[in-house]
């Protein structure tokens, strides 16, 4: 309306002016006043009714090109393809095809820059590190690790309202504190190392789970420990009986029997350092070695390592070996069968040990089964721990060095295998072993 208004006074304002000069022009020329009035008169209708049909046809017209425009533009805020309208009017023509133009950069680029975003929270949530991005202690960014580490659900609202956790709050209020922070925290059982920068007023979180890390420290603390006083009792032992020999004053019955001592000690620590190199070249392993072994090769070669210590003890050793090949290098399964088959003996009195081993066409199997002493459900979650022995005593020859099983759980896993334990007390073991073929 008030364009009409304003176009309608504009037109006939026009027309007044037109109308004053004619009138002055004519003037003079006229006989009788009353004629030009009455023509001026005329011309102002038809002026007048000109005016007020040019506004409202220029009105009208300004009003339907508004109208569209405005309905492109709210298509454009509401993220929906926008109609363009057909014109014949060439400027129209041109305005809104200038306008088309103009979304089509837009799109192109809001496309350019929702790819670049994905792109990038893609690279942030594959991030094993959980990342967050503060501002005045609202979260701006969050990954999904961060989610998990923290127990967030809500990506949205400030962070200490959203923790749960008081010793994450804590941490956190200590964050929007300062403006560089890192820290370690135990939680519920797992460690988190958490580092915190101050980026233009806003906080750039990181948080690591190094819950491996440090176990790997607390176990290889243990390890060493461990391994230092294994080694110490057979050394303790040599240095002793030959500080006795070299004192002298003892008969050669006496020292003959000494030397046997320090034989047996010089070989238990021989078989302590030979298990700890073994096992760290296992753990240093990360790929399976490649290789074949015929099982036929292992049946004698087994049976002359244990058969005579098995007679001896008066108990049944009986083996069952397939005459086929595996896809795992003879090494290995002797290493396997090697420690399984000397913890059997050893833990055997009386009754059998038996040995199969046998081949799929999807996997190996190794199954050991003995009838000794077995293992308390109190010790079977530990077996596999390095110097862990369910003999507590000193004797060598029943305890082993503790690292044997351990040697096999690794190869096992190496090889993407299981480990089954079945046993009681009083009778006896059985250990299965399966490896997948890759």
């Amino acid at each position: 309306m008030k364009r009409f208004i304003r176009l309608f006074s504009i037109f006939l304002l026009g027309g007044l002016l037109i109308i004053f000069f004619i009138a002055v022009y004519f003037y003079p020329r006229v006989c009788s006043v009353d004629k030009l009035f009455d023509g001026i008169a005329s011309l102002l209708v038809i002026f007048t009714v000109f005016a007020f049909g040019f506004a409202v046809f220029l009105s009208n017209r300004e009003e339907k090109v508004y109208k569209y425009l405005r309905d492109v533009v709210d298509d454009l805020k509401n993220s929906k393809e926008p109609e363009f309208p057909h014109f014949n009017d060439r400027e129209l023509v041109k305005l809104f095809s200038g306008i088309k133009e103009i979304y089509k950069t837009l799109k192109r680029n809001n496309l350019i820059i929702e790819e670049e975003k994905n792109k990038l929270k893609f690279v942030i949530n594959s991030i094993d590190d959980g990342i967050l991005l503060l501002n005045k202690g609202n979260l701006e960014l969050l990954n999904k690790k961060a989610c998990e580490l923290l127990g967030i659900k809500d990506s949205s609202g400030n962070i200490i309202d959203l923790l749960s956790n008081h010793l994450f709050v804590n941490v956190f209020e200590e964050i929007l504190k300062s403006d560089k922070l890192e820290k370690e925290i135990e939680s519920q059982g797992r460690w988190f190392f958490i580092k915190s920068i101050t980026l233009d007023d806003r906080k750039l979180v990181v948080i690591r789970d190094i819950t491996k890390q440090k176990n790997y420290a607390l176990l290889k603390a243990k390890f060493f420990e461990d391994a230092s006083h294994e080694l110490k009792t057979p050394i303790t032992s040599i240095l002793g009986y030959s500080e006795t020999l070299l004192g002298g004053g003892i008969d050669e019955k006496m020292s003959l029997k000494f030397f046997g001592y320090i034989h047996q000690n010089a070989k238990n620590l021989a078989e302590l350092v030979e298990d700890i190199l073994t096992l760290h070249r296992l753990e240093k392993q990360k790929e399976p070695i490649k290789g074949e072994c015929n099982l036929s090769n292992i049946l004698d070669e087994l049976k002359i390592s244990f058969g005579n210590l098995a007679k001896k003890k008066g108990i049944d050793f009986m083996v069952e070996i397939e005459d086929k090949s595996v896809s795992v290098p003879c090494g290995y399964i002797k290493s396997i069968l090697w420690n399984l088959v000397d913890n059997a003996i050893k833990y055997t009195d009386n009754g059998h040990v038996k040995i199969e081993c046998k081949s799929s066409n999807s996997e190996f199997t190794i199954i050991v089964e003995d009838t000794g002493s077995g293992i308390s459900q109190k010790h079977l979650p530990y077996i596999f721990d390095r110097f862990y022995t369910t003999q507590k005593g000193r004797n060598r020859r029943i305890s082993g060095t503790g690292l044997g099983l351990s040697i096999v759980k690794h190869i096992v896993q190496l090889y993407g295998g299981s480990i089954d334990v079945k046993s009681e007390p009083l009778k006896g073991s059985k250990f299965t072993i399966k490896i997948p073929y890759a």
